[in-house]
């Protein structure tokens, strides 16, 4: 599996954990660029096992009808680990939006950003990339 690649520009990427498998008809890239380049998917284990985990904070609604469930996200000490050993591989690491936030959360934002994609195209930009 090819889960990092170099893109024409000389930027050095990393899939963290996703696996888009299901959402592309049983295509291996989770990724595709503007400039041709792919990154493929996480392998199914390994991206569960690089998965946040996920509470419900359960508070009453303003009004006292109903309930708002609030998901808070946390990061793992694989998901940490895994992190820093990928930072010095690469230049840039691709992750869920929720995770960039947890990252975002404890000050750990480092190498790591969601991919900017073109909802025309579904192509991810080779020189662009979400931060928080």
């Amino acid at each position: 599996m090819q889960t990092k690649t170099t893109l024409k520009n000389g930027l050095i990427i990393a899939n963290f954990s996703s696996n888009h498998e299901k959402f592309n008809k049983g295509s291996n890239v989770a990724f595709t660029f503007d400039d041709g380049s792919t990154l493929e998917n996480v392998p199914l284990d390994k991206s569960k096992r690089l998965s946040l985990q996920v509470l419900d904070k359960k508070e009453k609604s303003i009004c006292g009808r109903f309930f708002e469930i609030k998901k808070v996200f946390e990061l793992t000490d694989v998901i940490l680990s895994e992190l820093k050993n990928l930072e010095r591989e690469v230049d840039i690491i691709i992750v869920p939006f929720p995770m960039l936030q947890a990252l975002k959360d404890i000050g750990m934002l480092g190498k790591c950003y969601t991919a900017s994609i073109d909802r025309q195209t579904g192509l991810c930009s080779s020189s662009e990339f979400c931060t928080l």
